[in-house]
């Protein structure tokens, strides 16, 4: 039976009724809920030592803090510049500071011997992303959010997104609109996935949520909702724009709805309803009522129309965008339209059809490079200055801080700015505590800050102390972490700990040496004990060494794919128990600190069932979204999406994974085989199912593990990178080449004790030293560079790896590094052969072999960066096109080594397929169905890397593409559509480094080109 939706209203308004009720205060004491907040979060004696004064007016926010009659005095005209003021003085005199990962405050509070005074540059001060109730925690409880909001308030936020309890919205709205209350409830994904439910990407996961939990979540919410507004914070609701349930036309007179196909990885998206119709704006009254009366009214609504490729089909974008807003007015006559600013959104027709004045803008992309003029990208409609700084919750320290200094304020103070407002948005908030810190000091600046003076006050107030220790280590990291150029490279800077197990894994390269930033590590192992007790320092010790470890991750993985490719047995046994024990410190050293523990999420899913049934449910939904994301068949893209390196998570999960994958590799070698392929999917499906109870309270002492870390690292011989290159890659028979090594010692906690380097060479191939190749010592940071002559003799074969290997000695212990560079020989294509470049490539030709050696940034959005080996209309319908990639090299995880098939190869002429492995992400079949030079379908096979077998085979259903490892048992990839397609069609060999635009110049290699009739006609698969 249905809970009565009067029911929940009872629940919702005792809650009220019991936040609000509070004793009376003194008329100098400040608003209840402030002076309430003052004591949570510095005890009753220090708040007591603190006078409030609010003194509203209509100029812009302004705090005034000083001395009176012996007390603290804040003087603000709104709460949350009361709140700022005090967070000021923490900082600036007593050198306290309240983050939510640990916090730092002296025994007493000094009174200001001078005032501090600032004004709010800006009206909105904006926070939360759309996911970061899944992402930081989507079962908090209220104790949870309680610390949030306060270090929120602390931080000057005055309007905050909260989706929680909105489920039981739309639960109420459609049960008006002829849906049962379980087909509802069926449709509504558990709370872990539902921030991408209420974007309309996705539905239905984990389903039904209960109606118990749904009750839970509407007190929770109304609860959160209440607080921000005693705090003066706006709470933020979805707004209404068109999602329903399935079947709704056929329930409701046939009306018009759009369906929205899939979102990434397949996941099916929910129906739109017509925006332009009447019932819509029906639909959209109720959902307003409903809202309205479970959470009360706000002013600011968030929207986010045909999100990340939704389609409006056959109605008109500004047309709909006009009545979602007259809907949302209609209901809340003052009420403004937030809408994400990311990539195409806000789409162009809605800005043109909309009240601008009644918008606002959170612009997710301010910091990146490209993006230089908002007004005229927004049509002069307000924004707000916005960072997302991770993605998933990456834990990766990283953030543009130098560029927020300066953007902001040069975009705030230009002639006709529309800026007002910032916007903090990281995917997860529970990460990069100064990050948030500096980014909401922002609007209370008059200009840029002087950064080193900025991180020096910073360090003082973390640690309550003025150690120059503490100095030094944020310095560092201040020239590091968080000078990051790249809007990308903050997000996706990621090591390789945390990532699905393979040999190659490629993302964004860091912006600093490794060696610097270890140096950090060092420095804070040095601050003064009396600063070490605070569970700031002990969260910021465990934050940089598991900083550390990852970036090291970078120098360790290449050296155990290399050591497999050489089929060196005793060395890769070596590098994999190095590489498992790294991972166990790490899972010691977020194991003592209560802020990077995965259980306590877990925790508090349990806690928020009903009963152990919903408590298996609503773990599950908590565990995947922090692995496999969902339940897909593959984990094409979402999958190990955050990528969080928490304690229990890493050796509960990823050190298994590693184990297995790694031990997988040493038995394909003792056998003298290919590595067995391993199902990522079903292995996190397996993982995401399980009960067992994972650490919820902290283990260990955090400065000892980490001294232990300190003292391994200073030993470890394999931090080091090498990098060979050969130059040229293609020579003519009996040429030369020269063969460069710089060895570069990435560790920054000892200098090496010498450094030898060696060459080795495949049968044929001659190498003559044209430097020294030996160095007595290396300094952290430091690079020694050898070169040599290498000659390649008619007899070579037209592919050789010539390898380089370094042997470092840091104190009493050895070790190897090792690279390697292709060497290509051969004469220009034969007369079969056409060529084409747009990436600078060079071909060479020896028997059925076909090397192309060039660069490009990639093949994709208009980016024709390739080389090709092709032959001229020799593809035809009911033909099958096969051959192996004998090599690839890696240049980017996206770079692609294939078969190319076009109308015509030439420059601009895009379309129509292309079949190719990458070093990443698999072999890859993509499509550009319309020639626009964009790919409309891509399939992905994972798993797959040169050497490779590919064949694509053209029939009447388009194109079917198909992988092997072997060349005898073939991985289905996929169906692609080809409209357009002539009868005869170029066909060939083609690379792109797809090296992101740094430069970057690769190799591949093919064999054994052949085009065949198929014997079927009219088959869709064909097997060789």
């Amino acid at each position: 039976m249905r809970r009565p939706f009067a029911a929940l209203l009872v629940v919702a308004a005792l809650l009220t009724t019991a936040l609000t009720t509070q004793p009376a205060q003194a008329a100098d004491d400040g608003p209840p809920a402030v002076r309430a907040l003052l004591e949570r979060v510095v005890g009753k004696a220090r708040a007591d030592q603190v006078s409030l004064r609010l003194q509203p007016d209509e100029d812009a926010e302004w705090f005034h803090v000083d001395a009176a009659d012996g007390r603290i005095e804040v003087s603000a005209n709104s709460s949350p510049a009361l709140l700022t003021g005090f967070n000021r003085y923490l900082k600036e005199v007593a050198h306290a500071d309240v983050s939510i990962m640990g916090s730092q405050l002296p025994a007493t509070l000094p009174l200001p011997t001078a005032p501090i005074e600032r004004t709010s540059t800006v009206e909105h001060r904006f926070a939360l992303n759309d996911t970061n109730e899944g992402y930081t925690g989507p079962y908090q409880s209220w104790q949870e959010w309680e610390r949030h909001l306060d270090v929120l308030a602390l931080n000057g936020v005055n309007e905050a997104l909260l989706y929680v309890g909105q489920d039981a919205v739309y639960r109420e709205t459609f049960q008006r609109f002829g849906y049962s209350d379980l087909e509802i409830r069926d449709w509504i994904p558990q709370p872990a996935h539902q921030p991408w439910w209420l974007m309309q990407n996705m539905c239905c996961f984990n389903s039904p949520i209960s109606t118990e939990l749904l009750d839970r979540r509407v007190a929770l919410g109304r609860q959160v909702a209440d607080r921000m507004r005693s705090l003066g914070i706006t709470p933020v609701f979805p707004g209404y724009f068109g999602t329903v349930p399935p079947d709704f036309s056929a329930r409701n007179g046939g009306v018009r709805t759009v369906p929205q196909g899939t979102w990434v990885d397949g996941l099916e998206r929910p129906d739109w309803l017509d925006p332009t119709t009447s019932v819509f704006r029906e639909v959209a009254s109720t959902f307003y009522d409903v809202q309205n009366e479970l959470f009360g009214e706000t002013g600011l609504y968030k929207m986010d129309l045909l999100h990340e490729g939704g389609t409006a089909g056959p109605v008109p974008v500004g047309a709909a965008s006009r009545a979602v807003q007259v809907a949302l007015n209609e209901a809340h006559p003052d009420a403004q339209w937030a809408i994400l600013g990311w990539i195409g959104n806000p789409l162009p027709e809605t800005l043109s059809a909309v009240d601008r004045g009644k918008m606002l803008v959170l612009d997710g992309m301010s910091e990146g490079d490209e993006i230089t003029n908002r007004e005229a990208d927004f049509q002069e409609t307000p924004y707000a200055f916005g960072t997302i700084w991770n993605f998933g919750g990456h834990t990766n320290m990283s953030a543009a801080l130098g560029t927020w200094n300066t953007k902001f304020h040069e975009w705030r103070t230009k002639n006709g700015s529309r800026l007002n407002g910032i916007a903090l948005m990281p995917e997860a908030i529970e990460n990069n505590p100064v990050a948030l810190e500096f980014f909401m000091e922002l609007p209370w600046q008059d200009g840029p800050v002087d950064l080193d003076e900025w991180f020096a006050s910073y360090a003082r107030a973390r640690y309550g102390v003025d150690d120059v220790h503490a100095q030094a280590a944020w310095k560092r990291l201040s020239e590091t972490a968080y000078s990051t150029p790249s809007f990308w490279t903050a997000k996706e800077g990621t090591g390789y700990l945390a990532h699905r197990p393979q040999l190659e894994i490629r993302t964004d390269p860091l912006n600093y040496p490794v060696a610097t930033f270890d140096q950090a590590f060092a420095d804070l192992l040095q601050v003064a004990p009396a600063a070490r007790a605070s569970s700031a320092y002990r969260y910021d010790l465990v934050d940089v060494g598991r900083q550390v470890l990852d970036n090291h991750s970078r120098d360790l993985l290449p050296q155990i794919a290399a050591a497999y490719r050489a089929k060196d047995l005793a060395s890769l046994r070596r590098l994999n128990a190095q590489w498992l024990d790294l991972l166990g410190r790490l899972e010691k050293l977020l194991a003592t600190h209560q802020d990077t523990l995965f259980g306590t999420l877990v925790a508090d899913a349990r806690a928020m069932a009903a009963n152990d049934a919903e408590a298996a449910v609503l773990e599950y939904d908590t565990r995947t979204l922090m692995t496999t994301w969902g339940e897909r068949p593959t984990e094409a893209h979402l999958g190990n999406y955050t990528r969080r390196l928490l304690g229990g998570l890493i050796g509960d999960f990823y050190l298994p994974r590693w184990r297995l994958f790694l031990t997988g590799l040493e038995t394909a070698l003792q056998q003298g085989k290919l590595a067995q392929p391993i199902d990522w999917y079903a292995n996190g499906e397996q993982w995401s199912r399980q009960r067992n109870v994972l650490p919820t309270s902290p283990v260990g002492d955090t400065y000892t593990v980490a001294s232990e870390l300190y003292s391994l690292l200073a030993e470890n011989s394999g931090l080091a990178r090498l990098d060979v290159t050969a130059d040229p890659v293609t020579v003519a028979p009996n040429g030369s080449s020269t063969l460069t090594a710089v060895l570069r010692n990435t560790n920054g906690f000892a200098a090496s004790a010498g450094v030898d380097l060696s060459v080795q060479t495949p049968a044929g191939v001659h190498a003559e030293p044209l430097t020294a190749v030996s160095v007595d010592e290396l300094a952290p940071d430091e690079t020694f560079t050898a070169r040599w002559r290498v000659t390649a003799p008619d007899p070579a074969a037209l592919t050789g790896l010539v390898g380089v290997t370094a042997s470092v000695t840091y104190g009493s212990k050895t070790g190897t590094v090792t690279g390697g560079a292709g060497l290509v020989t051969g004469a220009a294509p034969d007369a079969s052969y056409r060529t084409f470049s747009s990436n600078y490539s060079t071909f060479a030709q020896r028997g059925s072999q076909v090397a192309i050696t060039g660069g490009g940034s990639d093949l994709w959005l208009q980016t024709e960066e390739f080389g090709m080996v092709y032959r001229q209309a020799a593809l035809r319908h009911e033909n099958l096109v096969s051959a192996k990639v004998v090599r690839q090299d890696d240049t980017g995880p996206w770079a692609r080594a294939g078969l190319l098939v076009r109308n015509a190869i030439g420059p601009d002429n895009f379309g129509v397929v292309n079949l190719a492995v990458t070093p990443a992400n698999g072999c890859v079949l993509s499509s550009d169905e319309n020639g626009d030079g964009r790919f409309d379908t891509v399939r992905t096979a994972p798993g797959i890397v040169a050497p490779a077998w590919i064949r694509l085979h053209r029939g009447p259903a388009g194109f079917t593409g198909d992988c092997s490892s072997d060349g005898v048992n073939w991985t289905h990839v996929g169906v692609v559509a080809a409209p357009g397609t002539k009868p005869t069609q170029d066909v060939g060999f083609f690379m792109t480094a797809a090296n992101g635009g740094n430069g970057k110049t690769g190799t591949a290699v093919f064999d054994n080109l052949q085009i065949i009739p198929t014997a079927s006609k009219g088959s869709t698969s064909v097997t060789k």
